[in-house]
């Protein structure tokens, strides 16, 4: 893949969409460093190279760009080894490692995108304690700070016009799971609708969207068929779905079935939702989710008397 200066390309991108400095380094870098690497005086480290770009909606690895020095490349490599864990519910290896990371951190200069590599060592951080069930309270209070390290002044009411990164909706994600856990549910459902919505509007790569979409709408689902709000449960399946088929995420495409199945039988919709049922399950065993497959057929047996044939 041929080189490129970062610069020229953040720029291009920029401003063809006709956002300014301050809005796209907003808590990723001063509006002068940004000026700067624009003007290619100066090179981002990878993770700001990748935070500028998932503010606009690109996919940062169609561009080949490499790290600064071996302690940058492999700080960037071990938080992404933990996220994979903590995605695959390996919560103890996670947290094994995580001093890891914190020492590579150590080592690297407290340059511009310091706050930025403190607040991908929170989200890990924030993964794990909701991986584990931890208080509702303390998660809510630490994704908040992490929040804020990126969006200094930060409204739950304004996150549908911001420009996201990865790790924002991340916890924008584990935020809402905070309060629904806390019973706030119009809280939770407002901020599941308005990261989609900044999705909608910003993400022009729909292979970078897929990062964060389906787990929003998965999310938003489950809160909206709790909530009886089960029309609105249908439409949103029915885009998770489209997305996971057309982009190949079959890791979430059976939870969101199962969440369609529901919402079609709560609306007496009943044609179709048992064999989604059974369908949904069997891929979850599949995925070697034993135990969520468990809660779902003690809940279809409990409260739709209905029993998996085999």
């Amino acid at each position: 893949m041929a080189r490129f200066y970062a610069g020229s390309v953040i720029k291009e991108h920029r401003t063809r969409r006709g956002i300014t400095q301050d809005i796209l380094c907003a808590g990723i870098c001063s509006k002068t460093t940004l000026h700067r690497i624009e003007a290619g005086k100066n090179s981002p480290s990878v993770y700001v190279f990748s935070r500028l770009m998932e503010r606009l909606g690109i996919n940062a690895s169609n561009f080949y760009f490499s790290a600064s020095s071996l302690v940058e490349l492999s700080f960037y490599n071990t938080y992404h080894e933990i996220n994979t864990l903590i995605t695959g519910r390996n919560y103890e290896e996670a947290t094994i490692k995580m001093p890891k990371l914190m020492g590579i951190e150590c080592q690297l200069d407290k340059d511009d995108g310091s706050n930025i590599r403190e607040q991908m060592i929170l989200t890990l951080r924030c993964g794990i304690a909701q991986g584990r069930g931890e208080d509702a309270i303390i998660r809510q209070e630490m994704v908040l700070s992490a929040l804020l390290l990126s969006i200094p002044n930060f409204d739950e009411n304004d996150i549908a016009e911001r420009m996201l990164t990865y790790d924002e909706i991340s916890l924008l994600n584990m935020l809402a799971t905070a309060y629904s856990d806390l019973g706030k549910t119009e809280k939770t459902i407002n901020i599941l609708y308005q990261v989609k919505q900044s999705m909608d509007k910003f993400y022009l790569d729909e292979h970078e969207k897929i990062k964060g979409y389906s787990m929003t709408l998965y999310n938003l689902a489950d809160t909206l068929g709790l909530d009886g709000r089960h029309s609105e449960t249908l439409e949103i399946c029915e885009i998770a779905i489209q997305h996971c088929v057309r982009f190949g995420n079959a890791r979430l495409l059976p939870y969101i079935k199962f969440y369609k199945a529901c919402a079609l039988y709560y609306s007496n919709k009943m044609q179709g939702y048992e064999k989604l049922l059974i369908e949904s399950i069997i891929a979850i065993r599949i995925q070697e989710d034993l135990m969520g497959a468990k809660i779902r057929e003690d809940f279809i047996k409990n409260e739709m008397g209905l029993e998996m044939p085999f």
